[in-house]
């Protein structure tokens, strides 16, 4: 008892607040402010003191919760209060989708709703990208694919390109229907 005592009241009382923090986030709103707020919502504990690990957390949860919307050049500044993180975030500019292919590989003709699913995509040219549009569209394609008995279809290729540098996005999409 004597030792654990003794080791409690040499703990460093900048170490960690315990309870669930509690986030003042400026700069973000909308859907950006809600996934920010969701990566966040995790967190139990927050550093007394600012450090360079904190730092780079609040980065790294940051770029997760704000690159799934199209924002992959999020700066930020923050301060601490006891259990209060104040995060001011610069979202930077976002990417856009810049060109969209997506088509099947076969020289047979495909059922008129497998050429319109793979021809009348949801993602815009020019709108900020947002991958849960892009994940639901391959879900969907994929989908329509398996109805009409297309069983062994697969991605031939799959991606999603970003240039941050050009903040834009395209999209290469191949379907291999099968046989």
């Amino acid at each position: 008892m004597r030792i654990l005592l003794a080791i409690v009241c040499f703990l460093p009382l900048s170490v960690v607040w315990s309870a669930p923090i509690n986030l003042n986030l400026k700069g973000v709103s909308g859907p950006l402010a809600k996934n920010v707020r969701l990566y966040f919502e995790r967190w139990d504990s927050l550093p007394a003191e600012k450090s360079d690990k904190l730092q780079q957390r609040i980065d790294q949860a940051l770029q997760k919760s704000l690159r799934p919307l199209g924002y992959y050049q999020a700066t930020f500044t923050y301060g601490l209060e006891p259990n209060k993180l104040i995060l001011r975030v610069r979202p930077g500019r976002p990417t856009r989708w810049h060109s969209i292919s997506s088509a099947a590989d076969t020289t047979e003709p495909l059922p008129e709703a497998l050429t319109k699913v793979l021809t009348t995509y949801p993602m815009v040219k020019g709108e900020v990208i947002d991958h849960g549009i892009y994940d639901s569209y391959k879900s969907s394609v994929f989908s329509q694919f398996h109805q009409p008995g297309y069983l062994d279809a697969s991605w031939q290729t799959s991606q999603l390109r970003i240039d941050i540098k050009k903040s834009q996005a395209d999209v290469i999409l191949l379907v291999n229907p099968g046989t």
